[in-house]
């Protein structure tokens, strides 16, 4: 959707991550003709929580806003950040991917050629609503900022949670 924002919005975190290590960040946003563009400063530049922390709040941001624009709208919206240029000044392309999560799906297997052969679980995802959402969220939660909500929802023996039967 080529929506247009008039001005721009900011955010500040200031969140605890893990042992010592807090984060503080900044960010604005604006939207011009639907290209989102954020501009983030943070303290965990140069390390190793530096990447996945940024990303997540700045497509929390993105998020945010969308979903208030589509919600006065009454329309459905997807916010999809592609690239960064970080501060070395390089652009980077955004991709969504967990090759180590690859291994751990059992029911299909890639092909050589990069290519999944889908017949093996496509019948049962289609007529089990319970497992097409699990698959559903289970993806979402690859790069979501629901992660923990998407996950909690399956127990460690791959049963549905009671609380979404």
């Amino acid at each position: 959707m080529e929506f247009t924002m008039i001005g721009s919005l900011s955010a500040h975190w200031e969140d605890e991550i893990g042992g010592p290590v807090k984060q503080i960040m900044d960010a604005s946003i604006s939207v011009t003709k639907g290209i989102i563009e954020i501009v983030c400063e943070s303290n965990l530049f140069g390390t190793d929580n530096y990447d996945g922390h940024v990303d997540l709040k700045a497509n929390y941001l993105a998020k945010a806003v969308i979903n208030c624009y589509a919600f006065a709208k009454g329309m459905k919206l997807e916010a999809a950040l592609e690239s960064v240029i970080k501060p070395d000044g390089v652009r980077y392309n955004i991709k969504a991917h967990r090759p180590n999560l690859e291994p751990l799906v059992t029911a299909l297997h890639s092909a050589s050629d990069g290519g999944v052969d889908i017949h093996p679980i496509f019948s049962t995802v289609m007529t089990n609503p319970t497992i097409f959402v699990a698959v559903k969220e289970l993806i979402e939660a690859i790069s979501a900022t629901e992660t923990a909500v998407n996950c909690a929802r399956y127990r460690s023996d791959k049963t549905i949670d009671d609380t979404r039967r």
